[in-house]
């Protein structure tokens, strides 16, 4: 946004040449905005450069002189400076989308306000953070993803959930400017997600595949990532922000009271659990048995390190006892299932979801949507359950088995209707015969 402050100019009404009585009509000069054809096309000149436009707005008002319409003048200026926008058919793409940060960035969790931030810094603003927000096209949009999707010789593709993140991001930050009265609709919800912004499903894991790799993790710093997030749910940010305390391994559960998040300078900053509220979580024996030889290797290892151990009683510290971040404890699982080879590969937080896919389908979407700490269970359905292979057979089995107890009882029932029935109603077979 151009910081300078607007200047403006106020001139008398006139109506046939002749000024009107009281009636002044005020102009402010707008900020300097890159010129673009009908097309959308930058318009350049002759040395290649982009060509600058000088747009003014103006409004006529009621002022007993000049001095009076002067200080309407510099109240109006003062409004569309305070408002950060020089007129709501003006506002582009880049100011509307600072603005709804800034203004909304107390109620985001820094991880998501960090993730938005990069998305507009890095790929919306570049591509139509020049565009007016208020025209912005069904078309525009669809040509955005289509093309981030595509990629370019300076660009890779991205991922469809990606560009699915870009797309909510936008709905969610022209909704706002509905809401601020800066924007008349909303053109992201014109765009109907096509099969290209709809996630793929991803892969998941049996739990005879989470126990195979949780054995081979023994010993590792990952392992109790794959025993927290494989066996009981957890997400990456709650197991970083775990303490042994935390974990009852007696009665086998564990207690999700808080989450961490990182800030884009590296600080980790704890906060409740995404619904906001705490949740307890089934551990179970075998689990705990994992847990109970981790926790020993890691009292071994603290009284070999000695002082230079910081005791914080972190469930996954780092090797001096400190505090994991959330997106090394990522990247660690993530390169150790690589070098293992392990297929599919899988992130860390593809356990949880595979976790939530197995209690699905045993004991139903509210007990997943308990365990994984949903406030609403359809999130649990549209997100996190997976329908497997096994799932899908055994759907197939109770359909066969209910369709032909269905049609054997239809059949007794048509068998009972049809035995003769004794009394005076004439049927019409008999009489054609």
């Amino acid at each position: 946004m151009n910081s300078e402050r607007l200047t403006g100019f106020v001139y008398p009404v006139k109506k046939n040449g002749v000024p009107v009585r009281g009636r002044w009509q005020l102009w402010v000069n707008l900020p300097s905005e890159p010129a673009f054809d009908k097309d959308g096309q930058p318009v350049l000149d002759s040395k290649g450069k982009q060509k600058q436009r000088y747009p003014k707005t103006t409004k006529v008002v009621e002022a007993t002189g000049k001095k009076s319409a002067e200080r309407l003048l510099e109240a109006w200026i003062a409004e569309l400076e305070a408002h950060r926008t020089v007129d709501p058919d003006r506002l582009k793409l880049a100011e509307l989308l600072d603005r709804w940060l800034e203004a909304t960035r107390g109620e985001m969790r820094v991880a998501s306000y960090n993730s938005y931030r990069r998305i507009c810094r890095l790929h919306v603003k570049p591509a139509l953070g020049q565009l007016h927000a208020g025209r912005l096209t069904r078309a525009q949009l669809s040509t955005y993803y289509a093309a981030k999707l595509r990629g370019s010789k300076k660009a890779r593709p991205l991922a469809e959930t990606t560009v699915a993140h870009h797309h909510a991001m936008l709905k969610t930050a022209f909704n706002w400017a509905l809401e601020e009265d800066l924007l008349l609709v909303n053109p992201a919800m014109r765009v109907k997600n096509p099969p290209a912004l709809r996630p793929k499903t991803r892969p998941v894991w049996s739990m005879e595949e989470i126990a195979r790799t949780v054995i081979k993790a023994r010993g590792l710093q990952v392992h109790a990532a794959g025993v927290l997030a494989g066996f009981s749910g957890l997400r990456v940010g709650e197991i970083s922000g775990l303490f042994w305390s935390d974990i009852d391994l007696e009665r086998g559960f564990v207690t999700v009271t808080r989450t961490v998040e990182e800030d884009e300078d590296g600080t980790l900053l704890e906060y409740p659990p995404k619904n906001g509220k705490a949740r307890v979580v089934p551990l179970p024996a075998a689990a705990c048995d994992e847990l109970r030889v981790l926790l020993m290797a890691q009292k071994e290892y603290r009284l070999a390190q000695g002082p230079a151990w910081n005791e914080a009683g972190r469930v996954v510290p780092k090797k001096d006892g400190t505090q994991m971040a959330p997106s090394t404890l990522k990247s660690q699982w993530w390169n150790w299932v690589a070098r293992q080879r392990i297929d599919p590969h899988l992130p860390i937080h593809g356990l949880r979801d595979s976790f939530g896919t197995w209690v699905y389908e045993e004991f139903g979407v509210k007990q997943a949507q308990e365990w994984l700490g949903h406030s609403d269970p359809a999130t649990t359905l549209r997100h996190y359950v997976r329908l497997t292979t096994a799932a899908r057979a055994k759907a197939v089995a109770g359909l066969d088995e209910v369709t032909r107890a269905t049609l054997e009882a239809a059949e007794e029932k048509a068998a009972e209707d049809a035995q003769p029935v004794r009394d005076n109603v004439v049927s019409l077979a008999s009489r054609r015969g």
